[in-house]
């Protein structure tokens, strides 16, 4: 039976928390007029662009939206890969273990990240914001996976660096680790199986 190795792409593949917050702070400034701190914007890192405005008191501006997908990559230098994260995926994959997504980006602003297009290729199915009505910490993108790569939950592995990763991937049978070199750790992200280094992926049993 196919084991399933699935990410979040955020701080667990790439670390992109610095950027997004820049970049939500330059689009809050010079299109809506609001100056945010970098602490103010601390929050984002679960949520859907969508969510994070509508928690800004911005819901349904889909201009704010597409302006901060805009301008994600005037923060590029603040983009990476984490450590030895490209050499572990290509691993698994020689390994025979088949590879997913499951983020809360939309899609458009996925296929504008460059260092995506280097590891796209490795993923079987990628589940975007866009492809569940509910998104983490509700099952419903686990359960879109399932749908789209015809696996059963006991076969899947979820990695990802929130409280709402962990909680959608209990909900939904996934086994999940934590990806600690990515994470905020707090009292309920602490009791779950916790990386700190993406090498440690290759000792899982």
């Amino acid at each position: 039976m196919d084991k399933h190795y699935i990410f979040d792409i955020d701080n667990t593949v790439i670390a992109t928390e610095k950027a997004m917050i820049k970049s939500l702070q330059y689009v809050m400034k010079h299109f809506a007029n609001r100056d945010y701190s970098e602490a103010d914007l601390a929050f984002i890192a679960p949520f859907s662009a969508e969510e994070t405005l509508n928690r800004l008191g911005y819901p349904a501006r889909e201009d704010l939206v597409q302006h901060w997908i805009d301008h994600v990559d005037m923060f590029s230098s603040h983009i990476y890969f984490f450590e030895g994260m490209v050499q572990i995926l290509n691993q698994l994959q020689q390994k025979g273990i088949r590879l997913g997504v499951i983020t809360s980006r939309r899609r458009d602003g996925l296929e504008k990240e460059p260092l995506w297009q280097k590891i796209k290729h490795l993923f079987d199915v990628v589940i975007c914001a866009e492809d569940s009505r509910e998104h983490k910490p509700s099952p419903e993108p686990m359960l879109a996976y399932l749908k789209g790569s015809n696996a059963t939950a006991t076969q899947c592995v979820y990695f990802g660096d929130t409280e709402m990763d962990m909680i959608a991937a209990e909900k939904a049978g996934f086994d999940f680790y934590l990806a600690g070199w990515g994470a905020k750790l707090n009292n309920k992200t602490r009791q779950a199986n916790v990386l700190m280094h993406p090498k440690e992926i290759i000792s899982i049993r």
